[in-house]
């Protein structure tokens, strides 16, 4: 499991990053900025539920809507973040105790 989700998120920060580099190239890329604010916006969201933050419920899928030249930092500061809570919970061996109820682990 523990390499699986290493993977994705890999790949999921991989496609993010050739994405921007399309979006920066937009003549007019209001709507991909837009939803690409909304990803980085998601995995925030996401990252606050998994860590239990008491602000989480209340977080906007779709706000802020970031700037153009704002939209690589915000990426890395999600990839940031992401990458540090897997790199905790693989030295903690969280993965190779836990078995994922409900996530076909049984």
């Amino acid at each position: 499991m523990r390499d699986y989700l290493i993977d994705c998120f890999l790949f999921n920060d991989s496609a993010n990053k050739k994405m921007l580099k399309k979006i920066i190239n937009l003549p007019d890329g209001e709507g991909c900025i837009r939803f690409f604010s909304h990803i980085i916006n998601s995995q925030n969201k996401w990252m606050a539920r998994i860590l239990w933050h008491k602000n989480a419920p209340g977080m906007s899928w779709w706000d802020p809507v970031y700037r153009l030249n704002e939209l690589e930092a915000s990426g890395m500061t999600v990839c940031r973040r992401g990458s540090t809570f897997l790199e905790i919970k693989v030295r903690s061996k969280f993965f190779s105790e836990v078995e994922f109820i409900g996530y076909g682990g049984g």
